[in-house]
């Protein structure tokens, strides 16, 4: 092949790679049906007009104020007749788009796809959001998250000029999640000090009325929210990272990403990304905005540090602390080392995103992964082998992962794959048992009495093991179950006699059972009485 088609294949194959992880697990399970508090969106958007999807508490579940994400869900619901495949897909486009974004913002495109794809494959756990229609709020987020770090080495002085257009943007993405807000702020935060450091114009003045009145559009939005009890804020944010690292596979998946940022901070020049590597600096000071060159670091170094990132890694699992914070930790440093002030401001913040919910979602932890990879990558030097050898293996990923992919849909129980396909198909599965449950009881009227699920989902920080072992838990919390069961069936599962809705198998001692509707991941589903 001549060389000006391998330039144009690169950038396909590595947008193509970034994404491929992510395609393949959402691909497999796709799609679902109601799960979590999705029964009460069911319900609310049955009740409401487009008009009032756009009013504070359209949704009950959904304590700020997020027209456009209500809204969208809205849309979606009703055009596919109360279905939920088409949100599932626009939830999936945006997460795609959002990190073929965020590859733009860096040199090294290779290396962040090889990452994203990389992590993509053992952190699934946290794109849970992908298959609820309440995950319309998190695709724009990660998008507008990688927008700000495309635009952070670009952005240069902040004028009115750059800060209006950019403030324009959080604001409206906020109408998806409040969350917007913090990823703003915490980026204006990073570019005036990054300006200072370098001598630059900082634009105090924009930056603070930027700030004010994201401060301002984030406690309106906020109104009537409830805040999060310190107890549930710090067990929260561990129980989301635990979720994010479900078992010793990933665990090691982090103690390796921990050796590579370790080994990245010394491996690589000792440059700004996105600008020239400066010359040395033998005569008078530097002019303003000018660094004067670090040494450039020796191989030995990378090799101590990337021991010392296993090590610390290692560390951190017998600790039972998850380890994915060691590498999230390490980025941070390289960030604030490499003079990425921004970037690191951008990695804290969305490292700690986590202690805002207090609920122990994996979903506010996978925020993380984007700006590490980006650190990770940034003024990465690989071996000549690796890249002498990748423009081979780029090609040969994606096409044993679409095979894989193939042969997994036709078969999903191959027994090399089955145990690792299981936990994600089994909750897919759960929630087609529940529908299926809920057309046998329109079909049976007779059967009434007070009906409630034998272990309902709830918040990971309220859950306990079965946060994580998930064979007897329900799809759904006991809330969002009576309601939807309230707005269905009226009174009919009030009073006597009790009924009881199991999953995974599960048989209640001395219970009668009226129903069963089989399964091949999670086991069987049944309806008991008591």
């Amino acid at each position: 092949m001549s060389a000006p088609s391998a330039s144009l294949r690169e950038p396909q194959l590595s947008s193509l790679l970034a994404v491929a992880s992510l395609t393949f697990w959402f691909a497999l399970a796709f799609p679902w049906q109601h799960h979590n508090e999705s029964l009460v969106w069911a319900v609310d958007l049955q009740h409401d007009s487009f008009l009032g999807s756009l009013l504070p508490h359209a949704v009950r579940q959904v304590s700020t104020y997020r027209p456009l994400g209500i809204g969208l869900a809205w849309l979606t619901f009703h055009v596919t007749d109360d279905g939920l495949w088409l949100q599932q897909l626009i939830n999936y486009a945006f997460t795609v788009c959002a990190w073929l974004v965020a590859m733009q913002g860096v040199r090294d495109t290779r290396s962040f796809a090889w990452l994203a794809f990389f992590c993509g494959t053992c952190f699934f756990s946290g794109y849970i959001y992908l298959f609820h229609l309440h995950g319309v709020f998190y695709g724009p987020l990660l998008l507008f998250l990688a927008w700000l770090l495309r635009v952070d080495t670009r952005f240069g002085e902040l004028t009115w000029r750059s800060v209006g257009p950019a403030l324009s943007l959080a604001l409206i993405t906020s109408l998806f999640h409040t969350f917007a807000l913090v990823f703003f702020l915490a980026f204006l935060l990073g570019r005036v000090a990054e300006n200072w450091l370098k001598g630059e114009q900082v634009g105090l003045v924009p930056a603070a009325v930027a700030a004010a009145v994201s401060l301002v559009a984030m406690k309106l939005l906020m109104h009537g929210a409830q805040g999060v009890a310190p107890t549930y804020a710090l067990q929260g944010f561990f129980d989301s990272y635990y979720a994010l690292e479900l078992n010793w596979g990933v665990k090691l998946a982090s103690i390796a990403l921990t050796a590579l940022g370790a080994a990245s901070i010394a491996v690589g020049a000792a440059r700004t990304q996105g600008s020239p590597l400066p010359k040395p600096h033998t005569g008078p000071p530097p002019e303003p905005g000018v660094r004067p060159a670090l040494r450039r670091p020796r191989l030995a170094d990378s090799w101590w540090l990337a021991i010392a990132g296993v090590v610390g890694g290692l560390i951190l699992a017998f600790l039972h602390v998850p380890v994915v914070l060691g590498w999230l930790g390490v980025c941070c440093v390289k960030a604030v080392l490499r003079g990425r002030l921004c970037l690191a401001t951008l990695t804290a913040a969305c490292t700690l995103l986590p202690l805002a919910t207090g609920t122990g979602s994996p979903t506010y932890a996978v925020f993380a992964v984007m700006p590490a990879i980006v650190t990770t990558v940034t003024d990465l030097a690989a071996p000549a082998v690796w890249r002498a050898l990748e423009p081979r293996l780029a090609p040969a990923a994606l096409v044993v992962t679409a095979a894989l992919l193939i042969i997994l849909r036709l078969d999903p129980g191959l027994p090399p794959f089955a145990r690792a396909l299981r936990p994600l198909l089994a909750e897919r599965e759960k929630t087609t048992q529940l529908m299926q449950m809920m057309v046998w009881l329109d079909a049976n009227p007779d059967v009434r009495g007070g009906l409630r699920l034998c272990l309902p989902a709830d918040w990971p920080v309220r859950s306990g093991a079965s946060a994580f072992d998930r064979r007897y838990r329900a799809p759904t919390d006991a809330v969002s179950f009576a309601y939807y069961l309230r707005s269905r069936y009226g009174d009919r599962f009030t009073g006597e006699p009790q009924l009881l809705f199991c999953f995974g198998g599960e048989k209640t001692p001395k219970s009668t059972v009226l129903h069963v509707v089989p399964g091949d991941w999670a086991g069987s589903a049944s309806l008991e009485r008591l």
